[in-house]
Protein backbone atom coordinates (compact mmCIF):
# COMPACT_ATOMS: atom_id res chain seq x y z
CA UNK A 1 0.00 0.00 0.00
CA UNK A 2 2.89 2.17 -0.48
CA UNK A 3 2.62 3.31 -3.95
CA UNK A 4 -0.32 3.98 -6.21
CA UNK A 5 -0.25 1.22 -8.27
CA UNK A 6 -3.38 -1.85 -8.50
CA UNK A 7 -2.14 -4.83 -9.27
CA UNK A 8 -5.36 -6.60 -8.26
CA UNK A 9 -6.87 -4.92 -11.85
CA UNK A 10 -4.09 -5.30 -14.34
CA UNK A 11 -5.54 -8.85 -15.51
CA UNK A 12 -8.75 -6.94 -16.15
CA UNK A 13 -7.24 -3.58 -17.48
CA UNK A 14 -4.65 -5.10 -19.66
CA UNK A 15 -6.32 -6.43 -22.62
CA UNK A 16 -9.06 -3.09 -22.39
CA UNK A 17 -5.70 -1.20 -22.77
CA UNK A 18 -4.41 -3.03 -25.65
CA UNK A 19 -7.60 -3.45 -27.50
CA UNK A 20 -8.74 0.57 -27.14
CA UNK A 21 -4.79 1.86 -27.60
CA UNK A 22 -5.12 -0.51 -31.03
CA UNK A 23 -8.36 1.14 -32.61
CA UNK A 24 -9.83 3.88 -30.16
CA UNK A 25 -6.72 6.25 -29.21
CA UNK A 26 -6.65 9.41 -30.81
CA UNK A 27 -4.85 13.00 -31.56
CA UNK A 28 -6.53 14.45 -28.65
CA UNK A 29 -6.03 11.56 -26.02
CA UNK A 30 -1.99 13.33 -26.27
CA UNK A 31 -3.27 16.98 -24.57
CA UNK A 32 -4.79 17.97 -21.89
CA UNK A 33 -8.13 17.59 -20.73
CA UNK A 34 -10.31 20.31 -22.20
CA UNK A 35 -12.27 21.21 -18.82
CA UNK A 36 -12.26 21.32 -15.51
CA UNK A 37 -13.33 18.02 -13.41
CA UNK A 38 -12.97 15.88 -16.75
CA UNK A 39 -13.61 15.30 -20.24
CA UNK A 40 -17.62 15.28 -21.00
CA UNK A 41 -16.36 11.89 -23.06
CA UNK A 42 -14.44 10.68 -19.65
CA UNK A 43 -17.11 11.78 -17.63
CA UNK A 44 -19.96 9.51 -20.04
CA UNK A 45 -17.70 6.50 -20.00
CA UNK A 46 -17.52 6.96 -16.35
CA UNK A 47 -21.19 7.24 -15.53
CA UNK A 48 -21.90 4.53 -18.38
CA UNK A 49 -18.36 2.07 -15.87
CA UNK A 50 -20.43 2.62 -12.71
CA UNK A 51 -23.86 2.53 -13.92
CA UNK A 52 -23.12 -0.88 -15.44
CA UNK A 53 -20.33 -3.02 -12.91
CA UNK A 54 -22.08 -1.39 -9.66
CA UNK A 55 -26.22 -1.45 -10.09
CA UNK A 56 -26.18 2.02 -8.22
CA UNK A 57 -30.17 2.64 -6.74
CA UNK A 58 -29.89 6.12 -8.05
CA UNK A 59 -28.49 6.03 -11.79
CA UNK A 60 -24.78 8.04 -11.91
CA UNK A 61 -24.93 10.65 -14.34
CA UNK A 62 -22.10 12.49 -16.05
CA UNK A 63 -22.24 16.00 -14.41
CA UNK A 64 -22.00 14.01 -10.24
CA UNK A 65 -18.32 12.97 -11.41
CA UNK A 66 -15.46 14.76 -11.30
CA UNK A 67 -11.87 13.74 -11.98
CA UNK A 68 -8.55 15.25 -10.38
CA UNK A 69 -4.95 14.11 -11.26
CA UNK A 70 -4.19 11.66 -8.49
CA UNK A 71 -5.73 10.72 -5.54
CA UNK A 72 -3.60 13.33 -3.54
CA UNK A 73 -4.63 15.75 -5.64
CA UNK A 74 -8.34 14.70 -5.23
CA UNK A 75 -8.22 14.32 -1.34
CA UNK A 76 -6.49 17.38 -0.66
CA UNK A 77 -9.11 19.52 -2.74
CA UNK A 78 -11.80 17.50 -0.61
CA UNK A 79 -10.53 17.98 2.63
CA UNK A 80 -10.47 21.86 2.03
CA UNK A 81 -13.78 22.03 0.70
CA UNK A 82 -15.70 20.31 3.23
CA UNK A 83 -13.37 21.25 6.64
CA UNK A 84 -12.69 24.17 8.03
CA UNK A 85 -9.50 25.63 9.56
CA UNK A 86 -8.73 24.13 13.22
CA UNK A 87 -11.47 20.88 12.40
CA UNK A 88 -9.98 17.50 12.86
CA UNK A 89 -10.37 14.29 10.61
CA UNK A 90 -9.80 11.01 11.67
CA UNK A 91 -7.95 9.03 8.59
CA UNK A 92 -7.82 5.22 8.22
CA UNK A 93 -4.26 3.82 7.41
CA UNK A 94 -2.64 4.04 5.06
CA UNK A 95 -2.06 8.26 6.21
CA UNK A 96 -0.26 10.41 3.89
CA UNK A 97 2.02 12.83 5.68
CA UNK A 98 0.89 15.30 3.31
CA UNK A 99 -2.27 15.94 5.47
CA UNK A 100 -0.83 16.87 8.90
CA UNK A 101 -0.91 20.31 8.00
CA UNK A 102 -5.00 20.63 6.56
Amino acid sequence: MATAENWLLRPEILPMLKRNCVTGLKEEHLSYAGGLGGTPELLESLSIFFNHFFSPWTPVKPEHIVTGTGCSAVLDTLINDICDEGDGLLVTAPMWGEYMRV
